[in-house]
């Protein structure tokens, strides 16, 4: 965290830039149209889309240049995910998250502290109850020996990895809806540091779909493993003409 501070630091703005502030001022450009001097978002006042696509593309870098860096995503599909109660979803991707860590450190003698975007009062109750519940229960992970037995929720605008974070899942949702900025952001500066598993695939590693969906996988597989699914469905071709 200290390499990302001393790289980002020089360029940080006077407040947190969100990725959604991106897409804010890409519609104000483009309707010719002045940011309100008194509004939230008159700090961007004398920011431009290319100013703000800028500092987000140094903090991606920043994590990139890091050596030990890994990022693991948890995504959910809006159109087909069954109807589950919010804070559900929020454990089921805290979970994922969880598993993945554990199993990342392995035989390390490292430890995990978990940081997460406070939400609201009443979310961050439901994160915290399902977090200890999950580390000292279990799943199928018997025992957490890694990850620190008590969940951080901090808040944004104080944490440069949780504007990082908000970065890295804009641009994978840029990614995964075909927009150009996010297709090249991702595919600059994320692809390469997803977790794999020992055969290189990043679908079920990586990337997690949450609730497991088998139709959902495959979509991801064509989108992050191309090469994957061209060396499968050339050795069933060979198997079966």
């Amino acid at each position: 965290m200290d390499a990302l501070r001393s790289t980002v630091a020089p360029t940080t703005p006077s407040a947190e830039i969100k990725w959604a502030h991106l897409w804010q001022l890409k519609r104000f450009e483009n309707r010719r149209e002045r940011i309100d001097s008194n509004g939230p978002m008159s700090f961007l006042c004398n920011c431009t889309f290319a100013d703000a696509l800028q500092y987000v593309e140094q903090s991606l870098g920043a994590l990139h240049d890091l050596k030990y860096a890994r990022v693991i995503l948890t995504v959910s599909h809006n159109g087909s995910c069954p109807r589950i109660e919010e804070s559900n979803l929020y454990k089921m991707h805290l979970q994922e998250a969880m598993q993945r860590l554990e199993m990342e450190l392995g035989d390390t003698s490292d430890i995990c502290v978990l940081f997460v975007d406070a939400i609201s009062p009443e979310q961050n109750r439901h994160l915290r109850n399902a977090y200890y519940t999950i580390y000292h229960d279990g799943d199928f992970i018997k025992r957490y020996r890694h990850i620190l037995d008590c969940l951080n929720l901090v808040y944004s605008h104080q944490s440069v990895g949780i504007q990082i974070a908000d970065f890295i899942a804009g641009c994978f949702s840029g990614f995964l809806r075909g927009y150009p900025e996010g297709i090249r952001l991702f595919k600059t500066y994320i692809a390469s540091i997803l977790r794999t598993g020992r055969n290189g695939q990043i679908v079920g590693y990586g990337v997690r779909e949450v609730p497991k969906a088998d139709l959902f996988r495959s979509e991801l597989r064509e989108k992050l493993e191309p090469k994957v699914n061209e060396r499968v469905e050339a050795r069933l071709r060979s198997l079966f003409g």
